[in-house]
């Protein structure tokens, strides 16, 4: 989408293809906030997206502990991590991908 002048330009859409474009898109936020909630509209790759973006908020989250306790966290330490992550994540998948042909005009 290209804006008016004077205006910030703004994507309306993104390519990820691993863990690591996943990890640049959502830098900056705190995929566990309770005030982060992420809804996407993805089709044929969704479960590869979400596993995605739920590694990533993991990964966010090991990585916290260890800026804040000066170490990596133990095996037990990061399977809490892990399983309280999973429990606070928020948003939404939509992946309809019949309405998303439709909506593309892809439909034959």
């Amino acid at each position: 989408m290209t804006a008016g002048a004077g205006t910030a330009r703004r994507r309306t859409s993104v390519s990820i293809a691993n863990v690591d474009d996943a990890k640049k898109l959502y830098s900056g936020f705190d995929l566990s906030d309770p005030a982060t909630s992420v809804s996407m509209t993805i089709n044929g790759p969704a479960p590869m997206i979400l596993a995605m973006f739920l590694n990533t908020a993991i990964d966010q989250q090991l990585a916290k502990f260890a800026a804040h306790k000066g170490r990596a966290p133990t095996g037990g330490e990061a399977a809490s991590i892990r399983a309280a992550t999973l429990c606070s994540v928020r948003g939404t998948v939509q992946a309809d991908i019949l309405k998303e042909d439709q909506g593309q005009n892809t439909c034959i």
